[in-house]
């Protein structure tokens, strides 16, 4: 007889668990959701949906421990590790069945969306998703794949899912708290952190009784916001400063808005004008089609041995007038790669300098990835919806460095700015910057501009 494996009886413990509970001092709930922002990816294959099960449990649990680690995890890594595997269970050698037992029912599966198209060679944003084409980079296909053939990846709008819970009742404040912050904060699928599968709860059923369901109102958002954190954070909460995670002093901002299209496209759109800050070579007024303001070009430019000594540039009158005696912009002074802090890697190219100028891509030094701090979302409220802009918080950069690879070589290099490089980079033209080190804060301070 085939032996069932551990991971397999969990499974089935779980779905004979779920429904009914034990006794009385277990909880069971219903939370209905549905998805006010695209499903992006989900499923096997990276950046595509899964047909036979758009949301998984797994998916769920990895979002629900995430937000706990978030809100409820203190003590040393030790101490942290043994109370999650308390609540959500652990493999291995010693392994531990989860008390938090989840099934997810989709109850809707909404429908395909595309969101680029091939226009001759090059991919093009559809005009009802040019506002967020921006933060769905992801889903347009490399050149390599479309020499194969392969198409950008579509996305599902109008997903609706329930997922029911069953955990003991002396858990409540450990599962309450990672779901008020899956439910404020996160999402599912990927992309989560630039606001794609942003979920509203609709429902929650308990026990078969059925609880209110709060909202926010725009004007009250951010202080009812703050409130919760309060309410649901770990009272002293010592976590470990590696780990991302929530404290009273988390930093984040709100913008009101009509619907929650709106929350999503302007904070997209924010994001993309920062990121990108440009100014026209001749003129110096800010435009998409300029220069970058931002130094890791021209550092690239000085590294591979092609930066051009430019003309110091004159100021256009800044009430708008024309200045006919303007010139070239000048290249930067400082030689940082300050945008690391919004998440690695960053590939840059250089597409008008005919090949003079090498791919580079900048990362950590001992590992390949290091997710975004910023978490940009949608909040549907009672009255409409918020935008809101927060800093994890979590190591800005990787603790091993960064570095740059280009040409088959790989560079030391370095993102913090002191106080007389962010002086000078906003008095060269970064206005956004602000003057600020920390380049994180000098966006929340351009969101709500």
């Amino acid at each position: 007889m085939r032996k069932i494996s551990e991971k397999l009886r969990n499974e089935i413990e779980s779905l004979e668990t779920i429904g009914k509970p034990l006794d009385k001092h277990r909880v069971v709930q219903i939370r209905k959701y549905r998805l006010v922002t695209p499903l992006f990816g989900g499923g096997v294959t990276s950046r595509e949906n899964d047909p036979s099960k758009l949301i998984r449990e797994t998916s769920v649990r990895g979002q629900l421990r995430f937000w706990w680690r978030a809100m409820r995890a203190s003590g040393t890594i030790g101490e942290m590790k043994a109370r999650e595997d308390e609540i959500f269970g652990s493999g291995g050698e010693n392994a531990r069945q989860s008390k938090l037992f989840v099934k997810v029912r989709v109850t809707n599966t909404g429908n395909k969306k595309k969101i680029f198209r091939l226009e001759g060679e090059r991919i093009k944003a559809i005009d009802e998703w040019t506002k967020i084409a921006y933060a769905a980079f992801a889903l347009q296909p490399s050149q390599e794949e479309l020499r194969v053939g392969i198409m950008p990846k579509k996305v599902r709008e109008k997903v609706e899912f329930e997922v029911e819970l069953s955990f003991p009742e002396d858990l409540r404040s450990e599962v309450e708290a990672a779901l008020l912050d899956w439910e404020t904060f996160g999402g599912i699928g990927g992309r989560t952190r630039r606001g794609f599968g942003a979920i509203e709860l609709l429902q929650i059923g308990e026990n078969e009784q059925q609880r209110s369901v709060k909202k926010y109102r725009k004007e009250t958002a951010e202080d009812q916001i703050r409130e919760d954190l309060r309410k649901h954070l770990l009272p002293n909460k010592a976590c470990h400063a590696e780990l991302p995670h929530l404290s009273e002093k988390t930093v984040f901002r709100i913008s009101a808005a009509k619907d929650v299209r709106e929350a999503w496209e302007v904070p997209v759109e924010k994001l993309r004008s920062f990121r990108q800050f440009r100014r026209d070579k001749k003129t110096g007024k800010e435009s998409p089609y300029g220069k970058s303001q931002w130094p890791e070009p021209d550092e690239i430019r000085r590294l591979s041995g092609n930066l051009q000594t430019s003309i110091v540039r004159k100021f256009p009158d800044r009430s708008g007038s024309d200045d006919s005696d303007s010139t070239d912009l000048q290249t930067s002074i400082v030689g940082k790669f300050p945008r690391a802090v919004f998440g690695l890697p960053i590939i840059f190219h250089f597409p008008q300098e005919s090949g003079a100028i090498p791919d580079a891509t900048l990362k950590p030094k001992e590992f390949d990835r290091l997710a975004s701090p910023l978490i940009l979302r949608p909040i549907a409220c009672e009255d409409g919806a918020v935008a809101i802009a927060l800093i994890l918080e979590t190591p800005r950069l990787p603790k091993g460095g960064l570095e740059l690879e280009m040409e088959n070589k790989k560079l030391d290099v370095n993102a913090e700015l002191d106080s007389e490089e962010a002086a000078a980079l906003t008095k060269n033209g970064l206005d956004v910057l602000q003057n600020k080190t920390d380049v994180l804060e000098a966006f929340l301070d351009f969101f709500v501009r």
